[in-house]
Parts: C-alpha cells; sequence; structure tokens
C-alpha cells in the first residue's frame, strides 16, 4: 500500500519465525519508541523483514523516477505522493516503513552474529531517503536528464499540480531558475526563447529562466 517492497515475496523463515510485532528487545528504547508509535495505528498488524517485503524510500524515489522516464506518470504521481507522506507523517526522513501503514518500521532481521530473528529498527534523518526524494524532485517532476554534453527536460507534472518552480539550481557554470506549467503541448524556452528538443548546451554560464511546458 505504501511502495514497492525492495524484494519480495517474503523469505520462509522471517513468515515462520512467530515474533511478536510488538516485541522489543531487551535496553533498546529507540525499538520502544517505534513500536509504540506503531501500536497507534491499527494497520500494523504484520511483522515484515527489513530488506524484504518493507518499504525503503531509498529503492522508492529510483523506482518513481524510472516510471516518470517511461512515461507512466500514474505510477510517477503514487509514490511521489506516498514518500512526500512518509516524510511528513514522520517529520524526518525514515530508512525504512511498514507497508501497510507507511510508518517508521525497521522491520525483522538477524543480529549481526547471524543468531535468532529480532526486531530492528528503522533510522532517522537518513539521508539516502531524503535524496532518493529531491531525486524524483529533480529528475521526475522538474525533468531534468543530465548528459555529459548537456541538460535535456523532461517533467512530469503529477494530477492537480498545474504549476511549480525551482530557484537557484547550481548547473556546471549557471544558474537555473525553472518553471514547469501545463499546457497544449511540450516546449522549452531558455530565457523566453524556444529550446529544440528541450536541450541545454553545457558550455551555458550565468544566470538564467528556463520555462518547461508539460502537455496537458
Amino acid at each position: 500500500l505504501y511502495g514497492p517492497p525492495s524484494i519480495w515475496p517474503e523469505w520462509p523463515r522471517y513468515v515462520k519465525c512467530g515474533l511478536d510485532p510488538y516485541h522489543v528487545p531487551p535496553d533498546r528504547p529507540d525499538i520502544a519508541a517505534e513500536v509504540q508509535v506503531l501500536r497507534g495505528d491499527p494497520r500494523y498488524q504484520t511483522g515484515f523483514s527489513g530488506h524484504c517485503g518493507a518499504v525503503w524510500p531509498l529503492i522508492q524515489g529510483i523506482w518513481g523516477e524510472a516510471m516518470a522516464r517511461q512515461g507512466r506518470a500514474d505510477l510517477f504521481e503514487q509514490d511521489l505522493r506516498l514518500m512526500a507522506n512518509h516524510f511528513c507523517r514522520a517529520v524526518q526522513s525514515p530508512e525504512v516503513v511498514h507497508p501497510d501503514c507507511g510508518l517508521p518500521y525497521g522491520g525483522l532481521q538477524e543480529t549481526a552474529d547471524r543468531g535468532p530473528i529480532d526486531r530492528w529498527v528503522s533510522c532517522y534523518r537518513q539521508t539516502w531517503s531524503a535524496t532518493s526524494y529531491l531525486r524524483m524532485i529533480l529528475h521526475g517532476l522538474f525533468g531534468l536528464d543530465c548528459q555529459p554534453d548537456g541538460l535535456r527536460f523532461r517533467p512530469s507534472l503529477p494530477n492537480g499540480m498545474d504549476r511549480v518552480e525551482l530557484f537557484g539550481l547550481p548547473w556546471r557554470d549557471a544558474i537555473l531558475n525553472i518553471e514547469v506549467v501545463r499546457g497544449d503541448r511540450d516546449a522549452v524556452q531558455l530565457d523566453g526563447k524556444p529550446l529544440e528538443n528541450g536541450w541545454l548546451d553545457a558550455g551555458l554560464t550565468g544566470e538564467h529562466r528556463v520555462v518547461c511546458v508539460a502537455e496537458k
């Protein structure tokens, strides 16, 4: 419900372990705090392993951008909204979330010495989760396609968004102020002049305004 799992189906050893979803290992107040939040959501009823079944925003962002590149605006929009929901509910960028409720959830894992399966914790303020969300914004929503010799724009505007802006983006020796709006046909302008195939040459310098029109 809350994003694509990193691996599916679940590995049998986790399904059969029978560990109570509310179990807290000794001397782990971080896991106790995570479980306490999960208790408040009735959708949290099943324990999933951390690397199989649970949702990693890191992977979700990569998947979402891939959907935008393949023209699946519906699936891109779905994961963009889900990731924004993860971060807003947790008020930070969680490492892993529970697939049924979207709350931070570390999942089940073996300990470092391959000991018994136990509860783990989702790291808070995880950089790779935050940068994966930014990936969806820059390369999905604004459609930045960075190449060695230049930059192409292929934006993907979700339903309900008719205009988005990004100011002060450093790109090589240039600073770009980018606006994406809905229109009758795809088009890109640089400082009011049409860009053929939406292409910016790598030699661009200085500050510029880019307006991308995304077809309705």
